[in-house]
């Protein structure tokens, strides 16, 4: 994707009609038979149950000051609408589409979102509009078809853009396999934002806005993103991608990633930054009040400054001590199969010799130890002057790869008494050559690892 491709904001804003719901009329559960007039508990039930009620006062304070812009940058139902009902969920996902000010949802738990396609749908279009990048949605114990709706939601592209860019800019992520999200779900989860986060990197800073990469609007951000608790729940963070800290400023040289680096490796040129700098010990409502919505990002940018300062004298982290170190050294001994390592001293000691577990004082865990003992030269070649040449004479050849001996016939001993070189391979045998310097061996293996 070229600069221009993604100049503008690729149909990431939901111009159209919210989404219509359908809801059915109360279903009475008496029998057919008993006419009495209902109880005046019934429509309480059927309120709770549906999405036509009305809103509880909290859900509607909070629906008013969403649309005064004074919720932000992290909108949290953990607290005081934990687990709220149908009506309170429809009531803030209708307007927070509208809203500009919340970057982050974190809902808690609330069955009524996690098992209704009506709710799921709301927060899709609320999702669409490009305002939220960031999603919490841990303690939601998604029903599968709910779920897979929801991440199928997440795929979608938008409306006339490309078939491979995500409709969302959902960039950040959590759901819990412990509460019954699948692997398979996660995992398309994962994708998604990662596809998201590569293709906001691609985008130059000029093109940056509330709706095109905006987690990487760092100058906004940055004081709220390194103080924020609920931003660290998610599977991976914004102060986890070095483009983060570059485009607010900060030294943060690229690193080639290194051929056998594990899947969580980061740049270790941000991670000094990181420590430095990130916190994440603000709760959403005190977030809120540490960054509020109406300075116009003023204390965020005023941290960044901060900071940025305090960049210059750091003092780069020497190379880890454990780079310098020389690489293990490993006897394998040849009359059992344990390893030991041992210290560059000893394996140069017997690294050309044959070598026991008690030659360094320990114990062979097995009896064939003194039988796999190679014969001494100066004692074989005193037999044979000992004993007639033609009675009991015992062939030996020596394996020039492991310097393990065989006893052999007659037959065999012709063949291969004067090559060259004679490995266990051309006696049938199978090589043991237990010395190595690399990774630690698997104990009871015959073979070096290489």
């Amino acid at each position: 994707m070229s600069p221009d491709d993604v100049s503008q904001p690729a149909g990431l804003l939901y111009d159209g009609p919210m989404v219509p719901i359908a809801v059915a009329p109360p279903v009475s559960r008496r029998p057919p038979s008993v006419s009495s007039s209902p109880s005046p508990v019934a429509p309480r039930r059927a309120q709770r149950r549906g999405l036509d009620g009305d809103p509880s006062p909290a859900a509607s304070a909070l629906v008013d000051r969403l649309r005064r812009g004074d919720v932000g940058p992290v909108l949290s139902l953990r607290t005081t609408l934990n687990n709220c009902r149908s009506a309170d969920v429809r009531a803030i996902l209708e307007v927070l589409a509208e809203s500009k000010t919340v970057q982050m949802l974190s809902f808690g738990r609330n069955d009524a979102l996690a098992n209704s396609f009506e709710l799921v749908d709301l927060l899709i279009a609320a999702l669409r509009r490009g305002f939220v990048w960031a999603c919490d949605w841990g303690e939601l114990a998604f029903r599968a078809d709910v779920l897979d709706r929801l991440v199928e939601g997440l795929e979608r592209p938008p409306e006339g853009g490309e078939a491979d860019i995500p409709g969302t800019n959902v960039a950040f992520a959590f759901l819990d396999v412990g509460c019954g999200a699948s692997p398979e779900h996660v995992a398309r989860v994962k994708q998604i934002t990662h596809k998201r986060r590569t293709l906001d990197k691609a985008i130059p800073a000029e093109c940056i806005s509330r709706t095109q990469a905006p987690w990487l609007d760092s100058a906004r951000n940055f004081g709220w993103v390194m103080r924020s608790e609920n931003l660290t729940r998610c599977f991976w963070r914004p102060y986890q991608e070095p483009t983060f800290w570059r485009r607010a400023g900060f030294d943060c040289p690229k690193v080639p990633r290194p051929e056998d680096a594990p899947r969580r490796w980061v740049n270790p040129a941000m991670r000094p930054l990181a420590q430095a700098f990130h916190r994440g010990d603000l709760s959403a409502e005190a977030l809120a009040s540490a960054f509020p919505t109406t300075d116009d990002d003023e204390r965020s940018a005023a941290l960044l400054r901060l900071c940025l300062e305090k960049a210059q004298t750091l003092v780069p982290r020497a190379p880890s001590a454990r780079s310098k170190r020389p690489a293990p050294s490993w006897l394998g001994c040849d009359g059992c199969p344990r390893w030991h390592k041992v210290d560059p001293v000893t394996f140069s000691r017997w690294r050309q010799q044959l070598f026991l577990c008690k030659d360094i004082g320990e114990v062979c865990n097995s009896k064939a130890a003194l039988r796999s003992r190679p014969p001494d030269e100066d004692a074989v070649a005193s037999a044979e002057e000992a004993e007639p040449e033609d009675e009991g004479v015992v062939n030996w050849l020596g394996c020039d790869t492991c310097k393990q001996w065989h006893v052999v016939d007659e037959a065999t001993y012709q063949i291969w008494e004067h090559k060259q070189v004679v490995t266990c391979g051309n006696l049938g045998q199978m090589c043991r050559p237990k010395r190595q310097r690399t990774k630690a061996p698997a104990q009871g293996s015959r073979h070096m690892l290489l």
